[in-house]
C-alpha cells in the first residue's frame, strides 16, 4: 500500500515489523529459515483505534529447521477501539518480497496462521490460516496479501492476536525451499478490501479421444507443448479454458508455428515413411505458479485420427506441473513417437497406481531418467516401456514394485536395450509376465534370480525373440500357478542351455511353439515338469537342433516330449532319482 494512500484514506496502524526469512537447504534432509524482527514494541494510535504491537520471543529465532506449527515463530499484537462506534478493520501483509535465487516465487510449505488470543496472549480461536501459494490466493510477485477483512470491534473493546509463521516439515528433502527469502510488513487498516480466493490452477482430465475440444481438433498438428507458470494471455483465436472448475485459472493457447520451424527427428526404422502436416502448432498451457493435474491419463495423446500421427517433438515447462494428486498415468506419453527426451525429475508419483503404457511407442526416446519416481503405490506396469525401441539403458533401481500385479509387455520391443538390472524388483504380487521381455533383441544377458514368480499365471511370449541371449538361468522360477507358456522362448536363437529344472507345470494348458526356432538349444533340463494338463502344443519344438538333449521327470514325460520332438530328433533322458 502506498504511503500517500495510507495518509489520504487514514489507513490505521502500521504494524511496525518486517519479518525476514532466509531459507537454505542443508544436506538432503533439512531446510532452515531465519526470522528477525526489525522493530521493538510500538503503540500506534490512529482515529479511534489503538494498535499495540509486541515482538514475540520466537520471532528472533535463528536457523529454525522445518517444524510443525507448535514450534512456529510468533508475532503478537492487540487492536483496541477507543471510539464510540463499531470499528471495522482488515489485517494484511504488505510490501512482500518472496524470492528464490533473486526471482519472485511462492511456497506451499511456508505457512501462516492467525489466532485470536486473550490479553496474556494465550492462543484461542483460529481466525485464518494459509500459505504463500496459489491455494491461498497468493501468487509470485504479489506485494500485498489480505489475511482477513471486515473484523469488528465494539466501542471500548480490544482484541489480541497471535500470528504464527513457520516452514512446514514435510518428512522428505525440501529442495523446493532452497534459497527462499521473505520480507514483509503486517498492516491493520480500515480500507475496503477483499480476501483472496484460491487461484489454484487444476487442469482437467483428458479422457475422451473423440472430444470436440480444440485440444483434440488440432491434436495431430501440435509439435510443441509449453507449460507456463504465469497467466499472461496470448493473442490468438484458438484459446480456451482447460481448468477443472472452468474458473479461468488454467488456460490453453494454440499458436501457429512459423513455416519451416518444425523439423522432425530421425525416425526409427520400424516407423517407415510418415506424412507430416503442412501447418504445426505450439500449445501453451498457463497456470498460476504451478499447474496441478487432476489426472495424467493420456495427457500428451495427440494422435491425428485420420493419419494416426503424433508430431509432438518438444515438451517444456514440466517443472511447473504438479502431479502430487494424480492416481493414474496410464498412457500419459503413449505414441509420442517423435519425443527424444523427457525431464520428469520433478514428477511426484507417490499417489499413482497405474503406469500402464506410460511411455509405450515412444520410439525416439534415447534416455529416460526415472530415478525420482515413487512407485510404491503402483499396481499396473503393463506395456510401460513397450516399443521404446531406442532406449539403450534403463535404470530402475529406485523402483518399488511391491504392489505391482501386472508386468505384461513391460519391456516388450525394447530392441536397443543392452542391459537390464532388475535385482531390486519385488514381484511377489505379480500375476502376469506375458510378453515381459518380448523382442528385447539387444539383451545378451538377463539376471532374473531375484524375481518371485510364485503368483504368476501367464508367461506367454515372455522371452519371445530375445535372440541374443546365450544363457538364461530360470532354475529358481516357481511356475506352479502358470497356465500359459505358449511362445515363451520362441526365436531365442542364441540360447544353448536352458535350466528349467524347477519348472513345476501342474496347471499349464498352453505350450504352443514354446521352443520354436531355438536353433542352438543343445541342453534343456525339464526334469520337474508334467504335461497332463497341456492341451495346446503345436510346433513346440520346431527347428530345434536334432542333437538337443532333454532331461525329463519320468517315462510318461519322456514319451510325451519325444512325440512332440518328432522321429529322429533329440535325446530324451530321465533324470536320475536321488
Amino acid at each position: 500500500m502506498k504511503k500517500n494512500c495510507k495518509n489520504k484514506r487514514k489507513a490505521l496502524s502500521i504494524i511496525a515489523i518486517i519479518v525476514g526469512l532466509a531459507l537454505i537447504i542443508t544436506g538432503t534432509s533439512y531446510a532452515y529459515f531465519t526470522a528477525t524482527a526489525t522493530s521493538n514494541e510500538q503503540v500506534v494510535e490512529s482515529g479511534t483505534l489503538r494498535l499495540t504491537y509486541e515482538t514475540g520471543q520466537d520471532i528472533n529465532a535463528l536457523s529454525i529447521i522445518p517444524t510443525e506449527e507448535s514450534s512456529a515463530s510468533i508475532h503478537q499484537f492487540t487492536v483496541e477501539n477507543t471510539g464510540t462506534l463499531d470499528a471495522h478493520y482488515n489485517i494484511s501483509f504488505i510490501d512482500i518480497t518472496l524470492t528464490k535465487m533473486g526471482m519472485d516465487t511462492y511456497s506451499h510449505n511456508l505457512k501462516w496462521a492467525l489466532y485470536q488470543a486473550d490479553e496474556d496472549y494465550t492462543e484461542g480461536t483460529l481466525v485464518k490460516s494459509g500459505s504463500f501459494s496459489s491455494s491461498s490466493g497468493y501468487l509470485s510477485g504479489d506485494n500485498e496479501f489480505v489475511i482477513k477483512t471486515n473484523m469488528i470491534l465494539a466501542p471500548a473493546e480490544k482484541q489480541s492476536y497471535l500470528l504464527k509463521v513457520w516452514l512446514q516439515e514435510t518428512g522428505k528433502p525440501q529442495n523446493e525451499d532452497q534459497g527462499l527469502s521473505l520480507a514483509m510488513t503486517m498492516q491493520v487498516d480500515t480500507l475496503e478490501k477483499q480476501e483472496p480466493t484460491s487461484k489454484l490452477s487444476v487442469m482437467r482430465e483428458r479422457n475422451d479421444p473423440m472430444s470436440s475440444e480444440t485440444f483434440y481438433q488440432y491434436s495431430g498438428s501440435i509439435s510443441k507443448i509449453v507449460f507456463q507458470n504465469k497467466m499472461e494471455p496470448i493473442e490468438t483465436e484458438l484459446s480456451w479454458d482447460v481448468s477443472e472448475n472452468n474458473d479461468g485459472n488454467c488456460m490453453a493457447y494454440l499458436v501457429e508455428n512459423e513455416e519451416g520451424s518444425f523439423i522432425p527427428p530421425e525416425l526409427p526404422p520400424d516407423m517407415g515413411e510418415m506424412q507430416f502436416p503442412e501447418t504445426t502448432y505450439t500449445l501453451y498451457i498457463q497456470g498460476n505458479d504451478v499447474i496441478y493435474l487432476s489426472s495424467g491419463l493420456a495427457l500428451f495423446y495427440l494422435i491425428n485420427p485420420d493419419t494416426g500421427l503424433n508430431v509432438l517433438t518438444v515438451v517444456e515447462g514440466l517443472e511447473y506441473v504438479d502431479t502430487s494428486q494424480v492416481m493414474t498415468m496410464e498412457g500419459m506419453f503413449s505414441d509420442c513417437s517423435l519425443l527424444t527426451s523427457l525431464n520428469l525429475s520433478g514428477f511426484d508419483t507417490s499417489q499413482v497406481k497405474d503406469m500402464s503404457g506410460m511411455f509405450s511407442n515412444c520410439g525416439s526416446l534415447t534416455s529416460l531418467d526415472l530415478s525420482e519416481f515413487d512407485t510404491s503405490q503402483v499396481t499396473n506396469m503393463q506395456d510401460m516401456f513397450y516399443s521404446c525401441s531406442k532406449l539403450t539403458n534403463l535404470d530402475l533401481s529406485s523402483f518399488d514394485t511391491s504392489q505391482v500385479k501386472d508386468m505384461s509387455g513391460m519391456f516388450s520391443n525394447c530392441g536397443s536395450l543392452t542391459s537390464l538390472d532388475l535385482s531390486d524388483f519385488n514381484t511377489s504380487q505379480v500375476t502376469t509376465m506375458g510378453s515381459m521381455f518380448n523382442e528385447c533383441s539387444g539383451l545378451t544377458s538377463l539376471d532374473l534370480s531375484h524375481l518371485d514368480t510364485s503368483q504368476v499365471t501367464n508367461m506367454r511370449d515372455m522371452f519371445y525373440s530375445c535372440s541374443k541371449l546365450t544363457n538364461l538361468d530360470l532354475s529358481h522360477f516357481d511356475t506352479s500357478q502358470v497356465t500359459d507358456m505358449a511362445f515363451m522362448f520362441k526365436d531365442c536363437s542364441s540360447l544353448t542351455n536352458l535350466d528349467l529344472s524347477h519348472f513345476d507345470t501342474p496347471t499349464v494348458k498352453y505350450m504352443t511353439a514354446m521352443f520354436y526356432n531355438c536353433s542352438n538349444l543343445i541342453n534343456l533340463d525339464f526334469r520337474n515338469a508334467t504335461f497332463d494338463t497341456v492341451t495346446s502344443y503345436a510346433s513346440m519344438f520346431n527347428t530345434v537342433p536334432s542333437t538337443i538333449q532333454i532331461i525329463v521327470k519320468d517315462t510318461s514325460s519322456q514319451s510325451w516330449i519325444q512325440d512332440k520332438l518328432g522321429s529322429g530328433v533329440g535325446t530324451v533322458t530321465i533324470a536320475p532319482t536321488t
